[in-house]
């Protein structure tokens, strides 16, 4: 399955992109940067917001099922349908990665958790930072997993 994140660098390594980059690395899937071909397509491609274009031309180039967005907004349905391309919000897509493999996924956030060194986070600390970042409903299954390890 190939997937196309597009994510604000702003975000980094100690939120949202570290934590899909870690989960993605625990799968073996490590993203492949498409540098060449997509260019071509980015004319015939029509969006709201042209400079979203390229994501999608990356996706087409990759042949890729999903892209990962918090812009969901500018990739409308019925643009990606005619690709077999379905957008997801960051959060949707982590909520569903802890739906089918939860201790996976909770031992991954601890892990991308523990590089955070400077300064270091508490896991509260850091799921606010996850929080903060947009993910709610993933911040809320994690919480509820972690309570229910600490529980047994």
């Amino acid at each position: 399955m190939n997937i196309v994140v597009s994510l604000p660098l702003v975000f980094k390594f100690s939120g949202v992109v570290g934590l899909i980059y870690a989960i993605f690395a625990k799968v073996g899937f490590l993203p492949k940067f498409i540098l060449n071909g997509k260019s071509k397509l980015i004319p015939s491609i029509e969006l709201s917001d042209k400079d979203d274009r390229h994501i999608l031309a990356a996706a087409i180039a990759c042949k890729a099922s999903q892209i990962i967005t918090f812009n969901i907004r500018d990739f409308p349905k019925t643009v990606l349908d005619g690709y077999k391309i379905v957008a997801l919000h960051p959060d949707e897509f982590i909520a569903s990665l802890i739906t089918l493999k939860p201790i996976t996924m909770l031992n991954q956030v601890e892990t991308v958790r523990k590089r955070l060194l400077y300064p270091p986070k508490t896991s509260n600390e850091y799921l606010e930072i996850l929080l903060k970042q947009g993910l709610p409903l993933s911040v809320s299954m994690l919480k509820e997993l972690q309570n229910t390890q600490n529980t047994m």
